[in-house]
């Protein structure tokens, strides 16, 4: 089961300003005095680490391979006048941290603005058009399923949640001209990769599996969100510090307001939070329980597709997901060597 891909606009992110230090770190409350000392102490020693601002990735470049003869020109999109001033802040600041500069590049995109319900905005790059042409990168995204399983057992588990991760990584640049997007004021262009970029994903995920390589025991990311997890406390401890330690060789740096320390349910993971329920009846136990693709089928329905609809079929279908796993296994009527061959399926968990 992978996780859904980000979407094709890309949303520039929030304010840099509002910097935060590692004391905004989020600690277990199960923690004792001792281990909230030794915590302590390891976040001084890393405080660099631990920052609201970007790092910046030593060891990888985002490259976006396009076919030589081809250019993308899109004309811009007219912004209304209330909004001009928001727009302006928000570019200036960008332009100020080096995540964007000024242009002479032949490409050029169009800009987004959604408005939020608090009045402030989320400026977007609609990049549908140069990622038609983008070379695919076909690098594999973590299995959920897989992480749920490793860190089932662990008693101990942190997160880290990387500084607006994607900003980390620098845009090649002889590529940074194919992410120039049009202002009022001119044209400006990326020198840090960003969402909604083609590949963007695949290439932080590869940079996160080689930082991470030497620590797949206990630690693993899906794209910008990390998780570390032990039986114990000492070497819990001593995992942190080792996967902290790498992340400053490379450059990256963790957003503590989004970090915890020494939780003990894989819901403090941004990863898991929203999976782990299910994945523990997906389609692969299917032979162990019984009715989980029907009910897997079901519960589909409640994803949104328009308004929800709590059906009393598919409420009772989300309800048993939970139960399945705790009954004694149902073991096939048949003997070595067997096959079962499924083209496709509707009841399998994933609709053709």
């Amino acid at each position: 089961m992978y996780l859904a891909s980000r979407p094709d606009d890309l949303e520039l992110g929030p304010s840099l300003t509002g910097e935060s230090g590692p004391g905004d770190l989020e600690l277990a409350s199960r923690l004792s005095e001792d281990q909230r000392e030794q915590t302590a102490e390891l976040i001084k020693e890393f405080e660099d680490v631990f920052q609201e601002t970007p790092g910046e990735a030593r060891s990888v470049v985002h490259q976006i391979k396009t076919p030589p003869s081809q250019v993308i020109r899109e004309s811009w999109r007219w912004i209304p006048q209330r909004l001009q001033s928001q727009i302006k802040t928000e570019i200036e600041m960008m332009l100020e941290k080096g995540i964007i500069c000024r242009s002479h590049s032949d490409w050029r995109s169009p800009i987004v603005v959604v408005p939020k319900p608090d009045g402030k905005i989320r400026l977007c790059v609609d990049f549908r058009k140069v990622n038609a042409i983008v070379k695919f990168d076909a690098y594999p995204m973590p299995r959920v399923d897989e992480l749920v399983e490793n860190v089932d057992q662990a008693r101990y588990i942190s997160t880290l949640d990387l500084t607006k991760g994607y900003w980390q990584v620098p845009v090649a640049p002889e590529d940074q001209e194919k992410t120039a997007f049009a202002i009022l004021w001119g044209l400006v262009q990326f020198q840090r990769m960003l969402f909604g970029l083609h590949g963007a994903a695949a290439t932080f995920q590869r940079l996160m599996d080689r930082v991470l390589a030497p620590h797949m025991d206990y630690a693993a990311a899906h794209i910008d969100d990390i998780i570390i997890y032990t039986e114990g406390w000492a070497e819990h401890l001593q995992a942190l510090r080792a996967v902290v330690r790498d992340l400053r060789r490379a450059g990256l740096t963790a957003n503590p307001k989004k970090c915890t320390i020494g939780k003990e349910e894989t819901h403090s993971s941004p990863i898991l939070k929203t999976s782990a329920p299910l994945l523990h009846s997906r389609p692969s136990c299917a032979p162990a329980t019984s009715g989980t693709g029907q009910n897997l089928q079901r519960s589909s329905d409640l994803l949104p597709k328009g308004r929800l609809q709590g059906k009393l079929q598919t409420q009772g279908a989300f309800s048993c997901l939970g139960f399945p796993s705790n009954k004694q296994p149902h073991q096939p009527g048949v003997t070595p060597p067997s096959s079962v061959e499924t083209p496709f399926s509707d009841c399998a968990g994933f609709p053709k």
